[in-house]
């Protein structure tokens, strides 16, 4: 069995070409700690030429995303699935050297975890040996998926290309037991969005940084009821039995 390709894989300049120095250092990171790895980081321009290349009839589809995170997010599908190797987001920085993670789960075909925040597969992180044709069950419900659309921008991002893409795909892919494993959060990072970050979880070898990039007004939303839904459902029930204890004593004034 062979192992995971020596290569780490990540994505910026979809939408910002200029690479800021905090997110350098991430970088830098990544190169120092792996000297023995290829490093590409693939921008708008490296990415579509890899579809015009290899899989020109998605082309269509990726030039006609409405936002440009749709594209950093299927790119990484195609990368996997051409190159092999390690996929990581900019907003994850490693603190240790991920050859024995990668050494750990060699006989294995593809690598996944779960996001601490919702249990569901995330693609943050993404682990994979060239032509795991779990990609291509991923790129079938890219296809099915890319008219998806909502009235909130996060979840026409999330379904479309994202998290709940990859997570269905997985859910519906007869052969997962085969070609994908998934692995315990705690060893890329435990830490959900109401983590203060940075963030590291012990054990873990990365570091989470804030990742908001792409958000918008829905994303602010739907992360604020996250991370207050449990003060969010006293206060609402607080309300509801304020507005019954009213109503009770409004009844019993007008009987007396």
């Amino acid at each position: 069995m062979s192992s995971f390709p020596k290569i780490i894989h990540q994505c910026f300049g979809f939408w910002d070409s200029n690479i800021p120095s905090h997110i350098q250092k991430r970088i830098d990171t990544w190169k120092s700690l792996h000297p023995k790895y290829k490093y590409i980081l693939w921008d708008k321009k490296k990415s579509r030429e890899l579809i015009k290349t290899y899989f020109d009839w998605f082309l269509g589809i990726y030039d006609n995303y409405p936002y440009p995170i749709q594209r950093a997010d299927a790119i990484r599908y195609f990368i996997l699935y051409k190159y092999g190797g390690i996929y990581c987001d900019i907003d994850l920085e490693p603190v240790k050297k991920i050859s024995s993670l990668l050494d750990k789960y060699k006989n294995k075909k593809c690598i996944l975890y779960r996001s601490p925040n919702s249990d569901m597969l995330t693609n943050d992180f993404m682990i994979s040996k060239p032509k795991n044709i779990f990609w291509k069950k991923v790129w079938y419900q890219l296809i099915l998926n890319c008219s998806f659309s909502s009235v909130s921008k996060h979840l026409t991002i999330m379904n479309s290309t994202g998290p709940l893409l990859i997570d269905y795909s997985y859910d519906n892919f007869a052969l997962k037991k085969k070609y994908v494993y998934i692995i315990d959060a705690k060893y890329i990072n435990n830490c959900d969005i109401a983590t203060p970050k940075p963030a590291r979880n012990k054990g873990a070898y990365f570091k989470r940084y804030d990742g908001n990039s792409w958000h918008s007004l829905d994303s602010s939303i739907i992360n604020f009821f996250y991370k207050n839904y449990s003060i969010i459902i006293v206060l609402f029930f607080t309300v509801i039995f304020i507005i019954i204890l009213i109503q009770i004593f409004s009844n019993k004034n007008r009987i007396e």
